[in-house]
């Protein structure tokens, strides 16, 4: 029925909205090849950039899933290329990135990656994981214990946090955990270094 809707569609929106129901289709069927073909075949034939950015996207995550990290970073480098129409897809190709960049052991690029997408929607905890990741693959193991335990709850209100009985509280999905009082300077340092990366007051 999905092929039937996608090969009928009128228009290239259409066409298009049908085309990712049946990529999701296929995923979920584990044919990722046939996926795979359709968004490809769809990359030459739009002209229009937002829809080669979702097929990129699209591709990226296929090859994510695939452990093929260097052609993943590929599609999501071509779908950044294009500047997405929206900050939330951009979030998610940086953080992405980011992500595949810590996979192949490339800390730095995947620390700055991490840091825009933070920049874009700090509110979200999936760029502070892997941007924990990057900061521990660079050395900074007390900087990456902080940023993980804290997302996606790092706010203001964490600076302002108050030592309580049996060691000082982090955020962790709403769930609280005790760390060890001598790293709470490192926390605070760390908690103003990131408010400074999204916040202008």
């Amino acid at each position: 029925m999905l092929l039937e809707r996608l090969q009928n569609s009128t228009t290239e929106d259409d066409h298009f909205r049908w085309l990712l129901f049946v990529v999701g289709y296929y995923r979920g069927m584990q044919r990722i090849d046939a996926a795979k073909g359709l968004l490809q075949q769809f990359l030459r034939e739009s002209d229009k950039s937002e829809y080669k950015v979702h097929c990129h996207l699209a591709l990226g995550q296929i090859a994510t899933d695939e452990q093929d990290l260097e052609t993943a970073l590929n599609h999501f480098g071509a779908a950044l290329a294009l500047k997405p129409a929206t900050k939330k897809v951009e979030y998610v190709l940086l953080n992405n990135t980011g992500y595949c960049l810590n996979t192949l052991g490339r800390y730095g690029e995947g620390e700055r990656h991490c840091r825009k997408a933070l920049e874009i929607d700090w509110m979200r905890p999936s760029a502070y994981r892997n941007l924990g990741v990057s900061l521990h693959g660079l050395g900074g193991s007390r900087e990456s214990r902080c940023v993980g335990r804290a997302s996606p709850c790092f706010t203001r209100e964490v600076a302002l946090a108050k030592p309580r009985s049996g060691g000082l509280q982090s955020l962790d999905y709403g769930r609280p955990q005790p760390f060890k009082r001598e790293e709470y300077g490192d926390c605070l340092r760390l908690k103003y270094n990131l408010t400074a990366w999204f916040t202008s007051d």
